[in-house]
């Protein structure tokens, strides 16, 4: 009798855990052996030469465990900000990563040789596109103008990368799906945000296991949305959140036509007249690097 019940309910065990399993499926698969889980990774765009070097390493799906095993439930992209980002670590040296690019996420990396201005190429280059063909008008702005100002390259202790983006089309809702699609988290902390999704091609590799989750709030790496619009109050000017000038409206002819600028060799758009942009912004001395972690 006993050895009976007993019985009856290992199988009413297995039933439910098989049923909790298959209700998640659409957002995790788990490990019978650990209970562990992988996410539905993201499917990858091979017509971009960028993500078909990707799906030629055969990356693996990342698998999470412990504290961090509610990375693996997709849904949380409805409902978390920070929550849901990628824990990954990367270094901020000056010269180890002067130029750094996506491609160097290509090759084997430790998070001790990883540049976390690698990742924020990523970022920016793909978040960029997605306002393209959305009609946001992106524009690079603060650090990341800064960075391609000076060095035509992003600074590689920056925490952040900087884009603004205009509001006349609405494009937020088009960049959204198509970002979450290519794994990217994209969520509302005052402004839009990016960071890199437990669904990227990439996770496996940048995901660092170590770190404590959910991360912080503004720990990286990430990409800040800055809406830029026309002044309401007053025609012939614009307006950029969070601008530090004297005023808080920019003239128009400051803005656009856009002009570009270039970042690892590839131009991207940015306002009419950057050298006003980063004066107002930093100072007369914008071109010097100052210490690190003051320079915006």
């Amino acid at each position: 009798m006993f050895s009976r019940v007993s019985t009856l309910l290992l199988l009413s065990l297995s039933v439910s855990i098989a049923l909790v399993a298959s209700k998640e499926s659409s957002h995790f698969t788990l490990a019978a052996d650990d209970w562990s889980c992988s996410p539905q990774r993201a499917e990858v765009d091979t017509n971009d030469a960028f993500y078909a070097s990707i799906s030629a390493l055969k990356v693996p799906i990342p698998r999470f465990e412990g504290h961090h095993d509610y990375l693996c439930d997709s849904s949380l992209q409805d409902t978390q900000t920070w929550a849901y980002c990628l824990p990954i670590s990367a270094q901020l040296d000056e010269d180890d990563c002067s130029g750094a690019d996506r491609l160097d996420l290509l090759k084997p990396q430790s998070p001790q040789s990883r540049c976390r201005a690698s990742i924020l190429h990523l970022l920016l280059v793909d978040v960029y596109k997605e306002l393209l063909h959305a009609g946001g008008e992106p524009a690079l702005l603060f650090g990341t103008l800064l960075g391609a100002v000076r060095d035509e390259g992003l600074i590689p202790y920056t925490e952040d990368a900087d884009l603004g983006f205009q509001l006349q089309d609405d494009p937020m809702p088009v960049v959204r799906r198509r970002l979450r699609a290519k794994g990217y988290h994209v969520f509302v902390d005052n402004i839009w945000r990016v960071c890199v999704a437990p669904t990227h091609p990439l996770a496996s590799r940048l995901y660092d296991p170590e770190l404590a989750a959910p991360i912080d709030r503004c720990t990286g790496p990430y990409l800040d949305l800055y809406p830029m619009s026309p002044d309401l109050e007053f025609p012939a000017f614009w307006t950029v959140e969070r601008t530090q000038r004297r005023n808080a409206s920019i003239p128009e002819s400051k803005i656009r036509p856009y002009t570009q600028v270039k970042i690892n060799g590839v131009k991207f758009d940015t306002v009419a007249d950057p050298v006003d942009f980063l004066l107002e912004e930093y100072g007369a001395s914008y071109l010097k690097p100052t210490q690190i972690g003051k320079w915006n």
